[in-house]
């Protein structure tokens, strides 16, 4: 592939995604200095041209942080490996008319950590809880351009329609509709979650490789499923272990800086926070109905149905939620939402206004 530089410009990372597999890269330092010189600006090379190649290595595991955070190089393919070398080395960086000295390195390399770390990590029992729960906050973050992930504790593979091949399947179709940056799926078992140092362990790893700003998960109350409650559980334990030195997962330690909960289906309290989700609404059913093993098209409901998510009550209950937590705050559809510690508001009038679309 041969960058180009205009189409870098418009379309970023997405001009690396098109490329055939396995991925030839001519990405020369020689363009990367033209488009510097007609440019004659080090800040849009480093923005369209250097951070989606960068972010491209990662997704293609070619970089990657061990213990440390010194990038190692990995990878098959030795024209990727080669320019990811000169990537962090600041080769491409290195031309006439820009400096290349150690501010200009760093700051590339912290552009090379950014592009792993995720803001919010969402934390659920199964595939579609995170969807259910908080589908539509997902999407609003995703608009505000914020990095968003989701981690399923275990795989669905007790449910009682589906097999784990179509799970992961869907699984994947509801990630795109979300345009996650990140989805890990864990091997705990499906119905006999629990909080153990195996589990604990497990999600350690992936709170530490994502490095999330902020953690949401189910509330660590007695809910109508086991699995969310542990989860919850298991969520609020992890994000502050996972910050202790002495916990040796092969990653640097990470706390994130709150834990916000959400709780199962039916809305019986008032939440600290609702998020207007209205804009999204029609995103958020679009990824829950991805998982069409588990959901009601039309009038396919069996009767009875063997489980509630597979009935019709399912979807009135799933908008009279998100109906009632908006109309606590004036717009047409919100997800509730519960602090472990009190928000810090900054505009305090925005905050507090209510809509008048219920």
């Amino acid at each position: 592939m041969t960058f180009n530089s205009s189409r870098a410009k418009h379309s970023g990372l997405a001009a690396l995604r098109h490329v055939q597999h396995p991925p030839v890269f001519s990405c020369s330092s020689e363009r990367v200095r033209s488009y510097y010189s007609r440019r004659k600006c080090q800040r849009k090379v480093l923005h369209n041209v250097l951070e989606p190649f960068a972010a491209e290595c990662f997704r293609q595991e070619i970089l990657d942080f061990p213990l440390s955070d010194r990038i190692s190089v990995r990878g098959k393919n030795a024209s990727l490996r080669n320019h990811a070398e000169r990537l962090i080395a600041g080769d491409y960086l290195n031309h006439e008319g820009a400096s290349s000295d150690n501010g200009d390195v760093m700051r590339l390399r912290l552009t090379l950590w950014r592009c792993k770390m995720l803001d919010v990590l969402a934390v659920g029992a199964h595939p579609d809880d995170c969807e259910i729960m908080m589908g539509g906050t997902l999407a609003i973050l995703k608009k505000q351009s914020y990095k968003v992930g989701i981690c399923d504790l275990s795989s669905g593979e007790a449910g009682t329609y589906g097999s784990a091949n179509t799970r992961r399947q869907e699984l994947a179709q509801a990630s795109t509709i979300l345009q996650l940056d990140a989805r890990d799926t864990l091997d705990m078992p499906d119905g006999h979650i629990r909080n153990t140092e195996e589990n604990r362990m497990k999600l350690i790893r992936v709170i530490r490789k994502h490095r999330p700003t902020i953690v949401f998960s189910f509330f660590n109350a007695m809910p109508r499923h086991p699995d969310h409650y542990y989860s919850g559980l298991l969520t609020k334990e992890c994000v502050f272990l996972a910050g202790l030195e002495k916990i040796e997962t092969g990653s640097p330690p990470h706390r994130p800086s709150n834990l916000i909960h959400f709780k199962e289906l039916v809305l019986n309290d008032k939440p600290d926070v609702v998020v207007d989700i209205s804009e999204v609404w029609d995103q958020k059913v679009q990824a829950v109905r991805a998982y069409q093993s588990q959901v009601v098209a039309g009038n396919d409901a069996e009767q009875p149905p063997k489980t509630f998510i597979k009935s019709k009550a399912f979807w009135e209950v799933f908008e009279a939620r998100s109906r009632m937590a908006g109309a606590m705050i004036g717009v047409r559809y919100g997800e509730p939402f519960y602090c472990e510690a009190p928000a810090k508001i900054l505009d305090i009038p925005a905050s507090f206004s209510r809509g008048s679309n219920v």
